[in-house]
């Protein structure tokens, strides 16, 4: 009795050992199968996120005909591609481009210049035989469905160095390949440009120090006169970056709102 008892126990045991390996091989050829089903979906998704991409193997913002001016003081002249195919990439990327030809026009040579001995003693810097360009310094940002391109312009000489002159801010919805206006991120955000001016204001009067002398009036009408950019960073933040007015030398700053 105890023996046919062990070899029934037994017999159930092993059909239990074999309905799990059995079980356990469906149900991986389930999941594997579950798991390419959404590999698949995701890919679809990521491909049509690039439809309007012109250039598959690019990022939606990248940069060519790259020549060095000074590479100590980060002077460089480069074409911009905006890798989006729309009337409005386009428009902009061409905008950028014909600048960077003014500005590659502009670079004068301290040995070109016929300057008196006087003028020479002043010259501070000297390295790269740059008497005076303007030249641009772009910053890419992407996040989700916006890429942005904030394009900053100075003024390099060799008696006071590099100046800031204005910014200005282009951010696509690589979805559509429509240019968003400012107001369109004002709006997108829920800010408007009296919310903006309070908060630079605050955050100039927070910064006046016996080291430079911040003209708050004057920076804050300068955003009447368009001296500002407004871009979504890559943080999905947008941030606004302006020109500070000073007695004695103007500089950027940015601002960022959640």
């Amino acid at each position: 009795m105890d023996i046919r008892n062990g070899k029934i126990y037994a017999s159930v045991f092993m059909l239990f050992i074999v309905f799990l390996i059995i079980g356990g091989f469906i149900l991986t050829k389930i999941v594997l199968k579950d798991s390419n089903i959404e590999e698949s979906k995701i890919e679809e998704k990521s491909e049509d996120v690039d439809k309007l991409k012109i250039n598959k193997s690019e990022d939606y913002i990248y940069y060519d005909n790259e020549e060095i001016i000074s590479e100590k003081e980060s002077i460089v002249f480069q074409n911009v591609f905006i890798n989006i195919n729309s009337d409005d990439a386009e428009m902009i990327m061409n905008k950028l481009n014909n600048q960077s030809k003014d500005f590659r026009l502009s670079l004068k040579k301290i040995s070109e210049e016929d300057l008196s001995e006087e003028e020479l003693e002043k010259v501070i810097y000297k390295e790269d035989d740059i008497y005076k360009v303007n030249y641009s310094k772009y910053t890419r940002y992407f996040y989700k469905d916006y890429v942005s391109i904030l394009d900053d312009n100075y003024t390099f000489d060799c008696f006071l160095g590099h100046s800031y002159k204005s910014s200005k801010a282009y951010t696509f919805d690589i979805k559509t390949g429509k240019l968003l206006t400012y107001q369109d991120l004002l709006n997108k955000y829920n800010l408007d440009m009296e919310k903006i001016k309070n908060k630079i204001k605050e955050k100039l009067e927070r910064n006046i120090d016996d080291t430079k002398e911040i003209l708050v009036t004057e920076t804050i009408n300068g955003l009447d006169n368009d001296n500002y950019a407004i871009y979504i960073d890559k943080s999905g933040f947008l941030t606004i970056s302006y020109l500070v007015k000073c007695a004695d030398l103007n500089y950027n700053d940015v601002i960022i709102f959640n």
